[in-house]
């Protein structure tokens, strides 16, 4: 995702970072896999002449957001939140506002990176709808990361079914 942070202090340095590693021979299965992922035809569509379809590893991206939003949960509420939790993520690109939940969900909430031009985080936890979780990281000050889970002991019919698979589950 580095390539859209594009235009923020820390992801100019960034990117700077990494094309000097790739001048210098490092890192360039890398830069070559992630230039690739760029179309000006996807899916033999044509873009206008300013935009290009930069395609993203969805799966990858979801498990490694999840598992630092897990590290955070632990962070906080000294609680480990399950791998098998059912989760979403919505990533927002730079240049378009956050959807009316993020601004209704965390107007006040406070942020809780110590980097905040790097990485920043907010979350809420609404107990009305069985302590749902919504959290929004910051990254680069350009890409919004929005993560929604159930509470890990929730009990809502859905939730008491996963748990129960897992919990006979062979390790």
């Amino acid at each position: 995702m580095a390539p859209f942070a594009r235009g923020s202090y820390a992801g100019d340095a960034l990117l700077k970072e990494v094309f000097a590693k790739y001048e210098a021979g490092n890192k360039r299965g890398l830069v070559h896999k992630v230039l690739q992922e760029f179309e000006r035809k996807p899916s033999g569509i044509v873009l206008p002449p300013n935009l290009i379809a930069k395609r993203l590893e969805g799966e990858r991206v979801h498990r490694v957001v999840w598992k630092i939003i897990r590290g955070l949960y632990f962070h906080h509420f000294n609680e480990v939140l399950p791998e098998w939790v059912p989760n979403g993520l919505e990533i927002v690109p730079p240049d378009r506002p956050p959807p009316k939940e993020f601004l209704i969900g965390l107007p006040d909430d406070p942020i809780h990176g110590q980097y905040p031009g790097v990485f920043d985080y907010k979350f809420a936890k609404f107990p009305e709808v069985h302590n749902f979780n919504y959290w929004a990281m910051l990254l680069w000050d350009r890409i919004i990361l929005i993560v929604t889970f159930h509470d890990p002991a929730c009990y809502c019919e859905h939730c008491t079914q996963l748990r129960g698979q897992h919990a006979t589950t062979p390790a």
